[in-house]
């Protein structure tokens, strides 16, 4: 593995709840060095956002989580949302033989590919005071299950826009090595690099779609505030902030 550290660390669990419930109980009982790597080989109970559950095969996927120490400020912390959505975006396009499908990040923070959702994440931190004193990034990358129930709405799997000629096990050292490109950046403070890429990639980014918010909207997407929040531009010229539980991306225009 080309990483400095990591996935250095790499716990490899058979079956597990959920990786961020593993490693949060663990860093509980003691401390995990930077970039360690929960691995489940079949997560039960996977979560996602909005208390959504990640359905995940066993054998299909990558459910993981990193323990991370970014020394980040609660003013910068969607910097963390960025990088790690920018990490696995780097992955996939990695994985494509065919350039033409265009990877987007779906705000705040999924992987789409051909508007099929690839994966998604979901950060929980400790706090010390202002300072992010540790992250647990849950990661959850659809590879080759393309079978999925109904509630899993616009789920997809790489494997259905390309062949996969590695394994899972490879495809999570290239996970590792994408993330720590990123992470670094972020240590760096090289914030608007990954501003650049993030906007770069953000799908609807300065285009009008539909929403649904207490009722259905049409917006214009001026883009993420500092803090997390969508800027949306109305069709009536009002400008809102919302949320992630406050709106829901229905379609473009």
């Amino acid at each position: 593995m080309k990483t400095l550290f990591v996935g250095k660390q790499w716990i490899e669990l058979n079956s597990v709840d959920s990786t961020n419930n593993y490693a949060l109980a663990l860093i509980k009982e003691k401390e995990l060095a930077d970039g360690t790597l929960i691995w489940a080989h079949n997560q039960l109970n996977g979560r996602g956002q909005r208390d959504a559950k990640w359905f995940a095969k066993e054998g299909t996927s990558l459910t993981a989580s990193f323990v991370l120490h970014p020394s980040l400020t609660i003013e910068d912390l969607y910097y963390l949302t960025k990088m790690t959505v920018l990490a696995v975006a780097d992955m996939v396009n990695g994985l494509l033989a065919d350039k033409s499908f265009r990877v987007d990040i779906k705000w705040p923070n999924d992987v789409m590919l051909g508007h099929k959702k690839m994966g998604g994440i979901l950060i929980e931190n400790v706090l010390r005071g202002s300072l992010i004193k540790t992250s647990v990034i849950g990661i959850g990358l659809n590879i080759f299950n393309q079978v999925f129930p109904d509630e899993a709405g616009l789920a997809g799997c790489i494997e259905a826009f390309t062949p996969i000629d590695c394994s899972l096990r490879d495809c999570m050292v290239t996970l590792c090595e994408c993330l720590e490109v990123r992470y670094l950046q972020l240590k760096a403070k090289r914030y608007e690099d990954l501003d650049r890429h993030y906007f770069g990639q953000l799908y609807a980014y300065h285009q009008w779609a539909q929403y649904q918010t207490d009722e259905k909207i049409v917006g214009f997407s001026e883009g993420v505030t500092k803090e997390g929040k969508l800027i949306l531009k109305h069709d009536t010229g009002e400008r809102h902030l919302y949320e992630v539980k406050e709106i829901k991306l229905l379609n473009l225009l």
